[in-house]
This record gives C-alpha cells, structure tokens and sequence, in this order.
C-alpha cells in the first residue's frame, strides 16, 4: 500500500522543517509526502520522496485547501495522511496507519500523545459522551477509494474534519484503529505547545473571518528550509496514564 502524507502550511518554516523531518524519519518504506503553501512563500523543493507545492493563491477554505493538497498527487497513491505542519509524528506512525486500513477502509486513533516538558502524555481521543466523535485528525487515514467515495472535505475552515468524519461513519461504517497489539504506541502527537490554530477559522463553526484575515498578512520568503528536529523525540518517555479528551 503506497500512501501519501499531504500537509497543508502557511507561513511556518520552522515547523515545517520538523515536520519533514518526521516524514524522513518514517520505517514504512512506500511512502510519498505533499507540501502544499498557498502564501508563495518558498522556491520549489523536494527532497527523498517529499514535494513542496508554494502557490500564490490563498484558497477560500481549508477544506478546499487540503482536497488540492491531494488532486496534485499522482494516480497511484492508495492512502492518504493529512498532518498539519506544527505536529509530530513518531517512525512508526505510517506503519500503524497502514495496519488499520488493511482492516477498514479508514482509521483513527484512539489515543495520541501530547507534549508535557520533554516526555509525552498519552489523551484520549474520544468524547466520553460521543464515543464515534473522535477528534485529533492528524491521527486519521483513508483508503484512496473511501475519500473519493465520500467526495472529499466539505468547503468549510472550521470542523471540516469532523464533517468528514460524520460522513465517513455514515457512509463507511465504524473506522479501524490505529493502536493494535503490534503498535500499542500512539505515533500521532498534537503539540498543543506550538499554539496553531493557523490554519482554521479561530471561531465557532461557519465562522471564516480568522481564516481570511490570515491570508491577508505580509509573508516573508523563505528560500531553504531547516528540515530536522530540535529534539530527538524518539527518547522521549511516554507516560502509561491515559488523561482524557481536552476538546
């Protein structure tokens, strides 16, 4: 199974950088990473299996955002992965990703890890209440056939993920999950300590203003990038409790 890693940025060198640092790092072999910028903020870059896409051309949503993300893949790519650019991803979370969708056609996680000093902390992903509403969706992956199926994100910069998300568990049915006996290991860390939020609408739901003043802002170019990490995460310990859904 090939799949593809599509990480929508704007304007975050530094993280970026890391972030293709963890794609570099992955011990799943057939694997292929798409950058895509819509601020002209860099050169054309690729490097071992990655591609870096810099536009001119704010889009309107991000949902719109992230399906052109994956239109500029090529034909013979059967999973997709959408990170954002101020996460990690431990080596092993290809790896996972690929075992759960050779058991559904889609898979979350339900647990991740989150940064707490220099050690991780495992949170819940589900909502107590909801247990179907599963958040942190950089955890998630797709069959090619499935996103096609459910016609990609919907037009939206807020909760786009978690429509797609209703819609695939109408559609498709329960998703597989990413932690198993093999990988009982989250390999999807939410670093909470980055304070994104550069990418969604920054309000309830429909709300596209933070989105669009976002796009209005003055970028300054970056001709390389600074692909490695500050830390080597991997000796990072991981705490066994299990603290619940912060969102």
């Amino acid at each position: 199974m090939k799949i593809a890693v599509c990480v929508c940025t704007w304007n975050r060198p530094k993280l970026l950088g890391r972030m293709i640092r963890c794609f570099e790092m992955q011990d799943y072999e057939n694997r292929v990473l798409l950058v895509l910028d819509d601020a002209g903020q860099y050169p054309a870059m690729e490097g071992d299996r990655w591609k870096l896409v810099s536009h001119r051309f704010r889009w309107p949503t991000l949902g719109e955002k992230r399906n052109a993300a994956i239109s500029l893949l090529g034909p013979d790519v059967d999973a997709y992965s959408l990170i954002d650019d101020d996460d990690l991803v431990l080596p092993h979370h290809l790896s996972a990703l690929v075992v759960a969708l050779q058991e559904a056609p889609w898979c979350q996680s339900r647990q991740v890890l989150v940064p707490r000093g220099k050690q991780f902390q495992r949170v819940a992903t589900s909502n107590g209440e909801n247990p179907n509403n599963i958040g942190y969706p950089g955890g998630w992956g797709f069959r090619r056939e499935a996103f096609e199926r459910l016609g990609g994100y919907a037009a939206i910069s807020n909760g786009e993920d978690q429509e797609l998300a209703a819609r695939a568990l109408k559609l498709l049915g329960p998703s597989a999950d990413t932690i198993t006996d093999k990988y009982p290991t989250p390999g999807y860390v939410y670093d909470l300590q980055s304070k994104s939020w550069h990418l969604s609408a920054m309000g309830p739901p429909g709300d596209e203003e933070g989105y669009r003043s976002l796009g209005k802002q003055h970028i300054e170019p970056v001709e390389s990038l600074n692909v490695s990490w500050p830390e080597d995460y991997c000796k990072w310990p991981i705490s066994d409790t299990v603290l619940p859904r912060r969102w």
